[in-house]
């Protein structure tokens, strides 16, 4: 299923929907990473920000309209110390969730 959003921004973003799962693998060192909104994800719209500060790098994701979706939310070419949604750790070097509302990854690093 393609997404409506410009081919630099989708790389960029590290966005790709295949299945119903939304993958996106923002490029940390792009501190002037525009936010998305309303990114239509099958009959889902959601909003994804990035920041970037010293050790640590987080995603925050929104859902405005329609069904959860399901987001794995990882960042290229890194390998941090720890994963949290909403502050609590998760394993590994990715993040897989449910997005139901409002939801924080942050990964430290």
């Amino acid at each position: 299923m393609p997404l409506d959003v410009p081919e630099p921004l989708r790389l960029a973003w590290g966005l790709r929907l295949s299945g119903g799962v939304l993958e996106v693998a923002p490029d940390p060192s792009r501190a002037d990473l525009p936010a998305l909104h309303r990114l239509r994800c099958g009959r889902t719209l959601v909003d994804l920000a990035m920041r970037s500060r010293p050790g640590r790098v987080s995603v925050r994701l929104a859902r405005r309209f329609g069904p959860p979706l399901t987001v794995r939310v990882s960042l290229p070419g890194s390998q941090p110390v720890q994963v949290t949604v909403d502050e609590q750790p998760v394993h590994g070097a990715r993040a897989a969730l449910l997005v139901e509302g409002e939801h924080e990854v942050a990964f430290y690093r």
